[in-house]
């Protein structure tokens, strides 16, 4: 079990990392707006460049009938992962899956 100080310790230590990657919300939302409101579906079936796409199972954002339609319409040097347990951030929620994903996704459909 954790002591207050390993807390407190843990706790300054995460205050720190937000403080030095600070994400304003409002001086982003312009940019989200924009990123977010698009149908982006039929940009998605028309490229033909491999595609790689890791969702989180519990993503608020990419629902489960958006990534069976990807899985549809993208092309055959494409990818969709979903990772059960984890939610829109996978890159962030669980970076050493996340790489993996990706690494296996460079080396294998891109033969490098």
């Amino acid at each position: 079990m954790a002591t207050t100080k390993t807390k407190n310790k843990t706790l300054k230590e995460r205050r720190q990392q937000h403080e030095s990657h600070f994400f304003d919300a409002t001086l982003n939302a312009p940019l989200l707006a924009n990123h977010a409101l698009p149908d982006w579906r039929q940009t998605l079936a028309d490229l033909s460049i491999p595609q790689l796409i890791v969702t989180g199972e519990r993503s608020p954002i990419w629902k489960h009938d958006f990534c069976r339609y990807c899985e549809k319409v993208i092309n055959e040097k494409s990818q969709v992962v979903t990772i059960n347990q984890v939610g829109h951030m996978p890159q962030i929620e669980v970076p050493e899956k996340f790489n993996e994903i990706t690494w296996n996704f460079i080396q294998h459909k891109l033969g490098i």
